[in-house]
């Protein structure tokens, strides 16, 4: 890994990274200790939940902001980060209960990663998208998000199941297009962060005050979670468009958040390898810490430690880095 250009990077958008990431982890322990969102007694953190998702439209925002150029090193990359941190670990639980090669096809698997399997969809079809944003003027890259947002957010109020909650490679495109809208079509003088802010604070309020007062009421509750919760709702999508735009307007630069940013990913697959998983679920629910504060604590030091491993394995990503450049791998997928 070029630590160079590690620090020569954007640290406002690298600072998005390590909070949308911090959003991910704080999510996933309530999500995983809170089985059902309607119970009075978590009245509170029910009607704050869909400010907790917005970490990974986030991340697809600002792919989009920047683009990705697919390489073959590049999705070697993503992969090798999986397969170092997961792997191992299934080896010795299967090696203890059984074999499983189900449980290694991680880009088959609808649970979890499954952040991982749409991304690498995004990923290597990037070129395509690309190319079409790009003979796209700014009227018709309107018109093409608008019409990405009727199919994606149809599907996510009107699927009972909620089997097409925004975990699709069409929402990533929308969410991915959006991100070259604001980039490429939108000045930055344009951009008022009072405004901003506003729209932020009633919006969110609105969602927390009507998810708190209908938590008795099923068919209210679960309309508002549809057009604010899923990844292909309307407010959870203004939502992340709304913080994203604020950070634009940060103008940082700090290399230690851009060091400690290069490691989000390993963040994720680390605290959300199904071993880890269970690990954290377990004592935040042995020690109740869902109705108190200290999931706030637990989290910070389950990004710090993920991190602190990640940063240990550096003399192993920088062998892979030089071997994927050795073999050729720097150029573009197609």
């Amino acid at each position: 890994m070029d630590l160079s250009k590690i620090q020569n990077r954007n640290s406002s958008f690298e600072l998005l990274r390590i909070c949308a990431m911090f959003i991910i982890v704080l999510y996933h322990m309530y999500l995983y200790n809170l089985p059902d969102l309607r119970c009075p007694e978590h009245r509170v953190i029910s009607s704050l939940f869909p400010l907790l998702h917005v970490g990974v439209p986030l991340f697809i925002l600002i792919s989009g902001y920047f683009g990705i150029k697919p390489t073959w090193k590049g999705l070697l990359t993503v992969i090798s980060v999986v397969v170092v941190y997961h792997v191992p670990l299934l080896l010795y639980h299967d090696l203890r209960h059984g074999l499983n090669i189900h449980s290694f096809l991680f880009i088959s698997d609808a649970g979890f990663y499954w952040f991982v399997r749409v991304y690498l969809f995004l990923y290597i079809t990037a070129p395509i998208l690309n190319q079409a944003l790009q003979s796209m003027d700014k009227k018709r890259c309107l018109i093409w998000i608008l019409v990405l947002s009727v199919i994606s957010v149809y599907f996510g109020y009107f699927d009972q199941e909620g089997s097409l909650s925004g975990k699709t490679l069409l929402n990533f495109w929308l969410i991915y297009s959006i991100g070259y809208y604001i980039h490429n079509h939108v000045q930055e003088t344009q951009i008022s962060v009072p405004s901003v802010l506003l729209a932020l604070l009633i919006l969110n309020m609105l969602i927390s005050i009507t998810l708190y007062y209908s938590i008795n009421n099923a068919v209210v509750f679960d309309s508002i979670m549809r057009l604010s919760f899923y990844y292909n709702s309307i407010g959870l999508i203004l939502n992340a468009l709304l913080i994203f735009l604020l950070f634009t307007k940060i103008k940082i630069t700090n290399k230690v958040v851009n060091y400690v940013s290069s490691s989000m990913f390993a963040v994720y697959i680390i605290h959300e390898q199904p071993l880890i998983r269970n690990i954290i679920s377990g004592y935040v629910s042995t020690n109740n810490l869902v109705n108190s504060g200290g999931v706030l604590f637990v989290a910070i030091i389950v990004l710090t430690g993920c991190v602190f491993i990640d940063k240990c394995l550096q003399p192993v990503w920088r062998f892979r880095d030089e071997f994927f450049s050795k073999s050729n791998l720097d150029k573009p997928i197609y």
